[in-house]
C-alpha cells in the first residue's frame, strides 16, 4: 500500500503477490478489494474479493458492512438488504459499522425512500 496513491498498478501487483503467499489473509483480501474499487473502479472485481472475505470470515462485522455498502453501490439492492439483515441480526455496535450501515441505507434510499430514515438512525448511532 505504500505505492498508493502514486502507483496503484504497483500496489496491485504487490497485493497479488501477497495473495499468492497468503490467499486467505484478511488484510490482503481487504486491500485488494479496496484497490480494485477505489483506484481501478472495478466494483465487480472488488465484490469478488468481498465475497471471499465474508465466506472466510463470516463473523467479521466490518467486512460484512463493507460488503453491504459495495452491494448497494452496485445497485444490487435485494442482496444488500439481505446481507444487512444478517448483519443487523447480530446487532452491530461499533460506530464504524453503524456508519457503514448508514451509508448502505443512504445508497439504497435512491430507489427505496424508506431507507432514508434507517440511514439517519444508523448515522445517529454512529456518532452518539
Amino acid at each position: 500500500l505504500a505505492q498508493l496513491p502514486r502507483s496503484p498498478e504497483k500496489a496491485l501487483s504487490d497485493l497479488e503477490s501477497a495473495e499468492k503467499i497468503a490467499p486467505d489473509r484478511l488484510e490482503v483480501l481487504q486491500n485488494l478489494a479496496h484497490v480494485h474499487s477505489e483506484y481501478f473502479h472495478d466494483l465487480d472485481r472488488s465484490l469478488s474479493y468481498m465475497k471471499r472475505i465474508v465466506q472466510i470470515y463470516p463473523d467479521n462485522e466490518s467486512s460484512l458492512a463493507d460488503y453491504c455498502v459495495l452491494l448497494a453501490r452496485l445497485g444490487r439492492i435485494e442482496e444488500a438488504l439481505e446481507a444487512m439483515q444478517e448483519l443487523e441480526s447480530g446487532i452491530p455496535r461499533s460506530p464504524p459499522t453503524q456508519y457503514q450501515m448508514a451509508c448502505a441505507h443512504a445508497l439504497i434510499s435512491k430507489v427505496r425512500p424508506e431507507s432514508k430514515t434507517i440511514a439517519l438512525r444508523y448515522l445517529w448511532r454512529s456518532i452518539t
